[in-house]
């Protein structure tokens, strides 16, 4: 993987950063040592700026507001949150895109929006938990990896 990657983090991937199991938000840690959390490894390592761009979508930004507020935290925690996912996703390198609508490959209505974004920013890796998704890999080109995958070929790279 090179510094031109373009990498899509999708929903429940941003969502486990925060809320997943050993979660330090709005601390991130240095990736190595790695921790119990993929997906805030995943998360931190787009801090580098230097092994991969984030591309994210006004639907990712908005579907992680929704569910964050539907989790009850407060109105500040989410707006800083998602200002956190766009400074990430700004400082890699990477931008917010609105693709166009293309892919029906996915029987998931919103896995089909992740695609669009791949395709859309000609980014190569989508990152995810979710297994349905996980089974599409590999996708016209495109690796489809769990965080823990992911940051272990990052790191194994290094």
């Amino acid at each position: 993987m090179t510094p031109n990657l373009g990498v899509v983090f999708d929903v429940n991937v941003w969502l486990a950063a925060v809320l997943g199991p050993d979660s330090e938000y709005p601390y991130l840690s240095k990736v190595p040592p790695q921790t119990s959390n993929a997906s805030a490894d995943a998360v931190s390592l787009a801090l580098d700026g230097e092994m991969f761009k984030v591309f994210t979508s006004p639907h990712i930004i908005n579907h992680v507001a929704r569910v964050l507020s539907g989790e009850g935290l407060s109105t500040n925690t989410v707006g800083d949150f998602l200002q956190m996912m766009t400074d990430i996703t700004h400082f890699s390198g990477g931008s917010v895109f609105e693709p166009e609508r293309q892919s029906l490959d996915s029987p998931d209505f919103e896995d089909n929006l992740i695609l669009d974004l791949a395709l859309g920013t000609g980014s190569t890796v989508i990152v995810t938990l979710d297994r349905d998704f996980l089974a599409l890999n590999p996708w016209r080109g495109r690796l489809i990896l769990h965080p823990r995958d992911f940051v272990l070929n990052l790191l194994s790279r290094r």
